[in-house]
C-alpha cells in the first residue's frame, strides 16, 4: 500500500500535479496579481488655491477699470470678489479617488490608494509599481 501511494505521488509530481494552485497563476512576477475589489470615495477640497488665484485674477481684472483712487478701489474690490469666487469653485470641485484591493499572486493582499484607475476593473490582472496599481500587459 505504501509503495502504491508512493508511485501514485511520484506520477503527480512529474505531471505537475502536486503544485500548489497558485503557483500556476504566479509566473515569476512578484508584484502581479487579481483586483478583487475598488472602492470609490470624494474628497472635499479647502478652496485655497481657488481663493490665490481667484484674487489675483480678480486684482488683474479690477486694476484695469478707471483711474487714480477709483482703479485702487476696483483692484481691491476685484481682490476680494475674485477670492471669493475663486474658493467656491475650488470648494464644489470634488476630488474623486479609489481605492483597489488586489490579491497579489503569492496569496498577499494588498489596498492601494489611487486618482484614476483607467481600464482596470474588478477581476483584472494588474501589476503593483511604485505604489500604483497597473494592468498587466
Amino acid at each position: 500500500m505504501k509503495t502504491l501511494f508512493a508511485i501514485a505521488f511520484a506520477a503527480f509530481a512529474m505531471m505537475g500535479l502536486s503544485k500548489p494552485a497558485l503557483a500556476d497563476n504566479y509566473s515569476g512576477c512578484h508584484n502581479c496579481g487579481v483586483v478583487k475589489n475598488i472602492e470609490t470615495y470624494s474628497e472635499k477640497r479647502s478652496g485655497t488655491g481657488g481663493a490665490i488665484v481667484g484674487g489675483i485674477v480678480g486684482g488683474a481684472v479690477g486694476n484695469q477699470v478707471g483711474k487714480g483712487d477709483g482703479r485702487k478701489v476696483a483692484t481691491v474690490a476685484g481682490v476680494v470678489g475674485g477670492a471669493i469666487v475663486g474658493k467656491k469653485i475650488a470648494e464644489n470641485n470634488d476630488r474623486k479617488d479609489y481605492e483597489i484591493t488586489v490579491r497579489m499572486d503569492n496569496g498577499e493582499t494588498r489596498v492601494i490608494d489611487q486618482g484614476s484607475i483607467g481600464k482596470i476593473r474588478v477581476g483584472s490582472r494588474v501589476k503593483i509599481k511604485n505604489n500604483k496599481v497597473l494592468l498587466r500587459n
